[in-house]
């Protein structure tokens, strides 16, 4: 009888261990526990396509940061809006839209606005201290919210700069409707941790200065005006450029904010 008794508590035993081990090892268990415990967050860089870059999009747009046209792709405008997020939030700004930045993302209450700041509207001769030949800085258009890379090349009255490659030189003419133009339009230039007011121009003009970006499918450079800043021609300022500055300035950052 007694021998009966311990086969029985040894079988049970056996089968609660047979049992925990299942549950312990089981894919399907395992991962659901770690579901509750430990979110696990993808890497997504360019290229990166689906629903979870289609989340990053819309929490990105929440936040103030425009995708503008890639619903679902990780290109160029959600690229530059993840390291334009990053550098706001004081994060490694890379591009890349890793565990920091897709939790700080997602710690954001969807009821809270985050902190804005005032875009600056600075001198002529202070940018110029600032933003050095070959430099690369992001240009945002305002009104359709569009970004683009832009190196200087040249320019001592204002910035002459040039889109860095082919896909930036097409963001510009996506700016201006598919065509080139010499149409004034207020822009934030962000170089590092500074967001500056200024105002461009679509119109690629003027030589192949040394230290022309050669692939970049633009022949010439564009302008970009700041404060008090002149035109090369006639060394006097363009008042529609200083409008559009001024316009700029008026603007807080992030520029998108939708709620």
């Amino acid at each position: 009888m007694k021998c009966f008794s311990i086969k029985k508590n040894l079988s049970g035993y056996l089968l609660i261990s047979i049992l925990v081990l299942f549950v312990v090892f089981n894919p399907l268990t395992s991962a659901g526990a770690a579901g509750f415990q430990e979110e696990s967050f993808p890497l997504l860089r360019r290229g990166s396509e689906g629903p979870e870059v289609e989340r990053l999009q819309n929490k990105l747009r929440e936040a103030g940061f425009k995708t503008s046209g890639e619903k679902g792709y990780f290109g160029l405008q959600t690229e530059i809006a993840v390291e334009q997020f990053q550098r706001h939030q004081n994060l490694t700004v890379d591009g890349l839209a890793g565990e920091e930045t897709l939790s700080t993302l997602k710690s954001i209450p969807e009821d809270e606005i985050v902190p804005t700041r005032q875009v600056e509207a600075v001198s002529w001769s202070e940018v110029d201290e600032i933003f050095n030949r070959t430099d690369t800085v992001i240009v945002t258009d305002i009104n359709s919210g569009l970004s683009l890379r832009v190196s200087r090349i040249y320019g001592t009255n204002h910035a002459d700069v040039e889109p860095v490659d082919p896909e930036n030189a097409e963001v510009l003419r996506k700016i201006y409707g598919g065509e080139w133009s010499w149409e004034r339009r207020p822009v934030v230039v962000q170089i590092q941790d500074r967001l500056l007011a200024g105002s461009i121009t679509g119109m690629p003009h003027g030589e192949n200065v040394n230290g022309h970006i050669s692939d970049n499918n633009f022949t010439g450079h564009f302008d970009i005006h700041f404060r008090g800043s002149r035109r090369h021609k006639d060394n006097a300022e363009d008042e529609q450029h200083q409008n559009m500055i001024e316009k700029a300035a008026e603007q807080e950052w992030p520029l998108f904010r939708s709620r």
